[in-house]
């Protein structure tokens, strides 16, 4: 049996940008990794550089499935599943600067994704929420804001 990729996921890296981790080249998107870097889950745990300056990791999580029809087909799985969930940034920024530069970084991701549709129109993005700030949840030398994402995915594979 072949095991599908995480379609979202994917739309959502080639969408932003990322270094691939075996080459660590630059996949350029439309994201300005000088503003921060984006660091994908399981990829770091930290500044790809090392240095204390702003990055961010994105973290995406959904539900599997939803149906949403019924009587579509002989069997359940000929009805429309979609799938949703949320992709969560984490903007640390260093501790002790204020949270005017990871508010700032927070806003630019989720504008980036405000209006916006993927997969041909069947990847939605739809509330965005700025969560309270929380000093050195991570590290004593970050400050970490939080940004959140509802996304859809229609008809899911």
């Amino acid at each position: 049996m072949d095991l599908p990729y995480d379609e979202v996921f994917d739309a959502i890296r080639d969408y932003l940008g990322y270094f691939d981790v075996h080459t660590n080249a630059p996949i350029i998107g439309n994201w300005d990794f000088s503003v921060a870097p984006l660091v994908y889950e399981n990829e770091g745990d930290g500044s790809p550089s090392g240095e204390i300056k702003s990055w961010v990791l994105v973290i995406l999580n959904s539900q599997l499935y939803g149906q949403q029809s019924i009587g579509g087909g002989i069997d359940a799985g000929d009805n429309r599943w979609d799938e949703d969930g949320t992709i969560w940034f984490h903007v640390f920024t260093p501790r002790g600067i204020g949270s005017r530069e990871a508010r700032r970084i927070a806003k630019g991701l989720a504008n980036m994704f405000r209006g916006k549709t993927m997969l041909n129109d069947r990847l939605e993005f739809l509330d965005a929420d700025m969560g309270a700030g929380d000093p050195g949840a991570e590290n004593a030398n970050y400050y970490l804001m939080s940004v959140s994402i509802e996304w859809r995915l229609i008809e899911a594979e």
